[in-house]
């Protein structure tokens, strides 16, 4: 199935830990109701990765930066959620358009 992108941008998150992962060339896909971070993107910029037991690690270099849990099938990150409001802002500010 085929979905208009609304947008493509960075997009910076902050994780609970007080780290800022900024994820680059993010698709703003206004039909998808989750937020989805393809694991190789990680890789790619140098994150690495644990995961077992229901839940996961970030690391870059050896440097724990992140963790989330398994729930409803996905892995969720762990955020700062006083940062939330501003990424929705963030992120409905998108300006570039292109669909596929």
């Amino acid at each position: 199935m085929k979905t208009p992108i609304e947008g493509i941008g960075t997009y910076h998150l902050a994780l609970d830990t007080g780290y800022h992962l900024d994820l680059y060339q993010t698709l703003y896909v206004l039909l998808v109701s989750r937020n989805l971070i393809s694991l190789l993107k990680l890789d790619i910029v140098g994150i690495s990765f644990k995961i077992g037991n229901g839940g996961f690690s970030l690391f870059k270099n050896v440097h724990l930066i992140g963790s989330g849990i398994l729930s409803d099938g996905l892995y969720k990150l762990k955020l700062d959620y006083g940062f939330a409001e501003f990424l929705l802002i963030f992120y409905h500010n998108v300006g570039m358009k292109h669909s596929m």
